[in-house]
């Protein structure tokens, strides 16, 4: 059984916040008998689709469910079979355009993640320690969940910045053990040229404004978190877990609204993006950084979102089977 906690809001009011605001809210879905601050828990997001636009939380709680019953196969071992029933599903709400604009959305998510990852942040929540923390989003919640850890280009005309110290960010960072990309959008002028209409340049110039190029706002052109290394401002590494994130891009063959391109295109430049910093062999306790499934889940663009193979496939990739 899925216990469920519904409309929590994840403001904080001492930044002088609203009180209501249904758009940055989130639902909780965990398991009945999962425990306190003992439990091994397994943390996945959900940040829904609809072109930066529209959508609501409420529409996934049948996703949630799912993927909250997720059980490890009892082939793995003993121990992660008594871990199989402890995974929580967060799915945040989040401001929606023509309202606000990119990074906005990004923000929200931000937000929602710091609330999360906080001592005791409801008293409904448990006070859980999590052993992994998977960020998952669809459409336009792929582009959001990636634009959360990779950065934008050089700040210019075109390209906006997320508004939270770069500290702030790299604390949330540091936690997520992996990306979920599912049918996703990565590379907005490659969607206006695969998809020439005017419904999809309209819902992108309400999301971003009406530019020449999307290139600043493209994950396909994003960078790594860079941070100061001992040898000065000039010498950079890789920041935080930045170099230690795993990346799972989904995408089915059957989606017309959205093509197989984009999630091509990511695959290829996050691996360009790791390849400086790849000094390990993949093996079984150590899996691709970046992994494509494009055969495994089939169907239209939102209606594979509740199939059972999808959430058998998540649950893979959050118990190590894959």
């Amino acid at each position: 059984m899925v216990r469920e906690i519904k409309d929590i809001s994840y403001l904080n009011p001492e930044n002088g916040s609203p009180e209501i605001d249904d758009k940055r809210t989130m639902d909780i879905y965990l398991p009945e008998d999962v425990h306190n601050t003992s439990a091994d828990v397994i943390l996945v997001v959900f940040i829904h689709g609809g072109a930066w636009r529209a959508g609501d939380k409420d529409m996934h709680s049948l996703l949630a469910k799912q993927w909250a019953s997720l059980s490890a196969p009892a082939s793995i071992n003993a121990e992660a079979s008594s871990k199989a029933a402890n995974v929580v599903v967060a799915v945040p709400n989040y401001r929606l355009s023509p309202a606000v604009k990119h990074p906005v959305h990004t923000d929200d998510i931000y937000d929602a993640l710091k609330f999360l990852l906080s001592p005791h942040p409801h008293p409904d929540i448990p006070n859980f320690t999590y052993s992994q923390i998977w960020v998952a989003g669809h459409s336009a919640g792929a582009h959001i969940a990636s634009s959360l850890v990779l950065c934008a280009p050089e700040p210019t005309a075109q390209t906006s910045q997320l508004s939270h110290p770069d500290s702030d960010l790299d604390d949330v960072r540091h936690r997520i053990t992996g990306i979920i990309g599912l049918e996703g959008i990565y590379d907005i002028d490659m969607l206006l040229k695969s998809f020439p209409s005017l419904f999809y340049r309209t819902f992108i110039e309400q999301a971003f404004e009406a530019r020449p190029s999307y290139e600043g706002a493209d994950i396909t052109h994003y960078t790594l978190p860079l941070a100061p290394t001992n040898g000065g401002d000039d010498t950079k590494k890789i920041s935080g877990r930045a170099d230690h994130l795993r990346w799972v891009i989904v995408h089915s063959r059957e989606d017309t609204l959205v093509d197989l391109a984009q999630a091509q295109a990511v695959a290829n430049h996050l691996r360009e993006l790791y390849h400086p910093v790849e000094g390990r062999k993949e093996t079984n306790n150590n899996p691709p950084r970046v992994f494509e499934e494009y055969d495994r889940i089939v169907g239209e663009h939102d209606d594979l979102l509740d199939s059972v193979a999808l959430a058998d496939f998540v649950g893979d990739v959050i118990f190590g089977t894959l």
